[in-house]
């Protein structure tokens, strides 16, 4: 699972607007970091993934969580007992 995991994290990191990326696990502890995210990210975004699960109840789907400002994203997801937090910075058109 490490090194799958691994590539997954590699991956998401090379993709367009991606200026970092956090996973972590069900107690959120930091599994990886991208080098300019401060580990304690990970615990936070656990918290803010297991409370957005808490809104709307749901065994087949866990929610994405968006949060923005003007010029950055933040997508938090839950699967499979790995939260990942991506941070992306918002194109101007």
């Amino acid at each position: 699972m490490e090194s799958r995991l691994e590539f997954e994290f590699s991956e998401i990191q090379r993709q367009e607007n991606v200026t970092g990326c956090v996973l972590a696990d069900p107690k959120g502890l930091c599994l990886l970091a991208s080098p300019n995210i401060n580990n304690e990210v990970a615990g936070l975004v656990t918290a803010i993934a297991q409370h957005a699960a808490l809104i709307e109840p749901s065994e087949n789907s866990q929610p994405i969580v968006l949060l923005e400002n003007d010029t950055r994203q933040c997508l938090i997801h839950s699967d499979e007992g790995i939260t990942t937090a991506i941070f992306k910075k918002i194109q101007n058109n």
